[in-house]
Protein backbone atom coordinates (compact mmCIF):
# COMPACT_ATOMS: atom_id res chain seq x y z
CA UNK A 1 0.00 0.00 0.00
CA UNK A 2 1.36 3.48 -0.83
CA UNK A 3 1.86 6.16 1.79
CA UNK A 4 1.24 8.57 -0.40
CA UNK A 5 -0.33 9.63 -3.57
CA UNK A 6 1.49 10.80 -6.76
CA UNK A 7 1.30 11.91 -10.23
CA UNK A 8 3.03 9.79 -12.38
CA UNK A 9 4.67 10.18 -15.60
CA UNK A 10 5.60 6.76 -17.59
CA UNK A 11 6.96 5.67 -20.87
CA UNK A 12 4.08 2.74 -21.88
CA UNK A 13 5.12 0.72 -24.64
CA UNK A 14 1.68 -1.65 -25.64
CA UNK A 15 3.80 -3.97 -27.95
CA UNK A 16 5.68 -5.24 -25.22
CA UNK A 17 3.31 -4.36 -22.60
CA UNK A 18 5.48 -2.66 -20.01
CA UNK A 19 5.02 0.79 -18.65
CA UNK A 20 8.77 2.39 -17.27
CA UNK A 21 8.32 5.36 -14.55
CA UNK A 22 10.01 8.45 -15.99
CA UNK A 23 8.71 10.96 -13.27
CA UNK A 24 7.09 11.15 -9.86
CA UNK A 25 5.32 14.13 -8.04
CA UNK A 26 4.28 13.95 -4.57
CA UNK A 27 3.28 16.01 -1.97
CA UNK A 28 4.46 15.54 1.54
CA UNK A 29 1.61 14.20 3.71
CA UNK A 30 -1.20 13.42 0.92
CA UNK A 31 -3.04 10.58 0.45
CA UNK A 32 -5.88 10.44 -1.33
CA UNK A 33 -8.19 7.91 -1.49
CA UNK A 34 -10.08 8.57 -4.75
CA UNK A 35 -9.89 10.48 -7.64
CA UNK A 36 -7.06 13.16 -8.87
CA UNK A 37 -5.25 14.41 -12.23
CA UNK A 38 -2.27 15.43 -13.46
CA UNK A 39 -2.02 18.07 -16.14
CA UNK A 40 1.68 18.46 -18.18
CA UNK A 41 1.96 22.02 -18.61
CA UNK A 42 3.69 24.18 -21.75
CA UNK A 43 6.97 25.15 -19.70
CA UNK A 44 7.60 21.44 -18.52
CA UNK A 45 5.90 21.92 -14.81
CA UNK A 46 3.25 19.60 -14.07
CA UNK A 47 -0.08 20.36 -12.36
CA UNK A 48 -1.85 17.91 -10.16
CA UNK A 49 -5.29 17.64 -8.42
CA UNK A 50 -5.46 15.73 -5.20
CA UNK A 51 -8.67 14.43 -5.74
CA UNK A 52 -10.57 14.05 -2.29
CA UNK A 53 -7.66 15.99 -0.91
CA UNK A 54 -8.54 19.47 -1.19
CA UNK A 55 -5.30 20.68 -2.71
CA UNK A 56 -3.70 21.65 -5.92
CA UNK A 57 -0.19 21.41 -6.57
CA UNK A 58 2.24 22.86 -9.38
CA UNK A 59 5.81 21.25 -9.61
CA UNK A 60 8.59 22.36 -11.15
CA UNK A 61 9.67 19.54 -13.92
CA UNK A 62 12.54 19.04 -11.17
CA UNK A 63 9.90 18.02 -8.72
CA UNK A 64 10.33 21.09 -6.40
CA UNK A 65 6.79 22.99 -5.37
CA UNK A 66 6.29 26.10 -7.27
CA UNK A 67 2.67 26.39 -6.38
CA UNK A 68 0.07 25.02 -3.68
CA UNK A 69 -3.39 26.07 -3.11
CA UNK A 70 -5.98 24.56 -0.72
CA UNK A 71 -9.35 24.68 -2.17
CA UNK A 72 -11.72 24.14 0.99
CA UNK A 73 -11.97 21.86 3.51
CA UNK A 74 -14.89 20.07 2.24
CA UNK A 75 -13.88 20.72 -1.01
CA UNK A 76 -12.86 17.52 -4.05
CA UNK A 77 -11.85 18.10 -7.21
CA UNK A 78 -12.23 15.18 -9.91
CA UNK A 79 -10.30 17.31 -12.42
CA UNK A 80 -7.97 20.16 -11.96
CA UNK A 81 -6.60 22.46 -14.58
CA UNK A 82 -4.06 25.43 -14.97
CA UNK A 83 -5.15 27.85 -16.97
CA UNK A 84 -5.10 31.40 -18.29
CA UNK A 85 -8.17 33.42 -16.84
CA UNK A 86 -9.40 36.71 -17.15
CA UNK A 87 -12.11 38.26 -14.80
CA UNK A 88 -14.61 40.68 -16.05
CA UNK A 89 -17.03 40.93 -13.32
CA UNK A 90 -21.07 41.90 -14.15
CA UNK A 91 -21.16 44.49 -11.63
CA UNK A 92 -19.70 48.14 -12.22
CA UNK A 93 -16.39 49.22 -10.16
CA UNK A 94 -16.95 50.23 -7.16
CA UNK A 95 -16.45 53.92 -5.62
CA UNK A 96 -16.48 55.73 -2.46
CA UNK A 97 -14.83 58.90 -0.88
CA UNK A 98 -13.66 60.53 2.24
CA UNK A 99 -12.61 63.95 3.21
CA UNK A 100 -13.58 66.98 0.99
CA UNK A 101 -12.56 69.77 -1.21
CA UNK A 102 -8.76 69.69 -1.05
CA UNK A 103 -9.00 66.80 1.23
CA UNK A 104 -11.12 64.94 -0.87
CA UNK A 105 -9.58 61.42 -1.57
CA UNK A 106 -11.68 58.74 -4.14
CA UNK A 107 -11.46 55.09 -3.55
CA UNK A 108 -11.78 52.74 -6.46
CA UNK A 109 -12.22 48.71 -6.46
CA UNK A 110 -13.48 46.14 -8.96
CA UNK A 111 -13.89 42.95 -7.24
CA UNK A 112 -12.76 40.11 -9.60
CA UNK A 113 -11.44 42.19 -12.74
CA UNK A 114 -7.83 40.96 -13.38
CA UNK A 115 -6.74 43.17 -15.93
CA UNK A 116 -7.01 46.23 -14.45
CA UNK A 117 -3.80 48.21 -14.48
CA UNK A 118 -4.76 51.98 -13.61
CA UNK A 119 -7.70 54.01 -12.20
CA UNK A 120 -8.90 57.27 -14.00
CA UNK A 121 -11.16 59.47 -11.63
CA UNK A 122 -13.83 61.32 -13.44
CA UNK A 123 -15.01 65.17 -12.13
CA UNK A 124 -17.64 67.62 -13.02
CA UNK A 125 -20.26 70.04 -12.64
CA UNK A 126 -22.70 67.78 -13.83
CA UNK A 127 -23.66 64.04 -13.97
CA UNK A 128 -23.01 64.19 -17.57
CA UNK A 129 -20.16 66.70 -17.77
CA UNK A 130 -17.42 64.34 -16.28
CA UNK A 131 -13.60 64.80 -17.17
CA UNK A 132 -10.41 63.11 -16.52
CA UNK A 133 -8.73 64.85 -12.93
CA UNK A 134 -6.23 62.19 -12.37
CA UNK A 135 -4.97 58.91 -12.51
CA UNK A 136 -3.17 55.86 -10.59
CA UNK A 137 -1.64 52.68 -10.92
CA UNK A 138 -4.28 49.45 -9.68
CA UNK A 139 -2.60 48.86 -6.49
CA UNK A 140 -4.34 45.83 -5.36
CA UNK A 141 -8.00 45.43 -3.85
CA UNK A 142 -8.69 49.06 -3.50
CA UNK A 143 -6.56 52.00 -4.95
CA UNK A 144 -6.83 55.63 -3.89
CA UNK A 145 -7.33 58.59 -6.15
CA UNK A 146 -6.59 62.75 -4.88
CA UNK A 147 -8.16 65.58 -6.82
CA UNK A 148 -7.94 69.22 -6.02
CA UNK A 149 -10.66 71.27 -4.74
CA UNK A 150 -11.96 72.58 -7.80
CA UNK A 151 -12.89 69.36 -9.23
CA UNK A 152 -16.64 67.98 -8.52
CA UNK A 153 -18.90 67.52 -7.07
CA UNK A 154 -19.87 64.89 -9.28
CA UNK A 155 -17.35 61.97 -9.77
CA UNK A 156 -16.72 58.53 -10.62
CA UNK A 157 -13.66 56.29 -11.52
CA UNK A 158 -12.85 54.59 -14.43
CA UNK A 159 -10.90 50.97 -14.43
CA UNK A 160 -8.40 50.89 -17.67
CA UNK A 161 -6.19 48.13 -19.16
CA UNK A 162 -2.50 48.00 -19.93
CA UNK A 163 -3.01 49.78 -22.69
CA UNK A 164 -5.38 52.45 -21.67
CA UNK A 165 -8.67 51.39 -22.91
CA UNK A 166 -11.90 51.76 -20.67
CA UNK A 167 -12.85 48.23 -19.13
CA UNK A 168 -15.52 49.51 -16.77
CA UNK A 169 -17.04 52.42 -14.92
CA UNK A 170 -18.64 52.81 -11.52
CA UNK A 171 -22.10 55.17 -11.17
CA UNK A 172 -21.31 58.74 -10.46
CA UNK A 173 -21.53 59.76 -6.50
CA UNK A 174 -22.05 63.69 -5.48
CA UNK A 175 -19.84 64.80 -3.19
CA UNK A 176 -21.16 66.00 -0.12
CA UNK A 177 -19.54 69.74 0.69
CA UNK A 178 -20.14 71.74 3.92
CA UNK A 179 -20.65 75.71 3.36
Amino acid sequence: MEKLSRGLILDVDERAMTATLLRQYTHHGILAGSQGSMQLLGNGNVFVGWGEVPRVSEFHHSGHIVFDALLGEKYQCYRAFRMPWTGLPAEAPAIAMTGHGSDLTVYASWNGATDVHSWQLLAGSRTGDLRPVSRTRSRGFESALRTTSSAGPHFAVQALDAGGTPLGLSNTVLEQRTV
